[in-house]
C-alpha cells in the first residue's frame, strides 16, 4: 500500500499523465486478467491482443506524456 503523503505550503506538486492507445489498453489489461490464473503466475489458454503482424508475441506501443507543475501557496 502506498504512503500517504502531507503537503505543506511551498512545497512543489507534479503530476503526471500518459496516454496509450486502446490496443495498448487491451493488450495490458488481457495480461492484468491472466496474471496469476494457474501454476508458475499464470497460464493463458490464447495470447494476448496484439498489434504486431507475423505471429510474435508482445505489442509495440509510443506514448505521450503531459506533466504539470505547481507550487503550493
Amino acid at each position: 500500500m502506498e504512503e500517504l503523503k502531507v503537503i505543506f505550503l511551498d512545497d512543489i506538486v507534479s503530476v503526471e499523465m500518459q496516454c496509450i492507445s486502446s490496443s495498448t489498453y487491451l493488450y495490458y489489461n488481457a495480461l492484468r486478467q491472466i496474471r496469476g490464473a494457474g501454476p508458475g503466475g499464470g497460464t493463458t489458454p490464447s495470447n494476448p491482443p496484439s498489434n504486431i503482424v507475423g505471429g510474435a508475441l508482445g505489442l509495440f506501443s509510443a506514448h505521450t506524456v503531459q506533466r504539470k507543475k505547481i507550487q503550493i501557496k
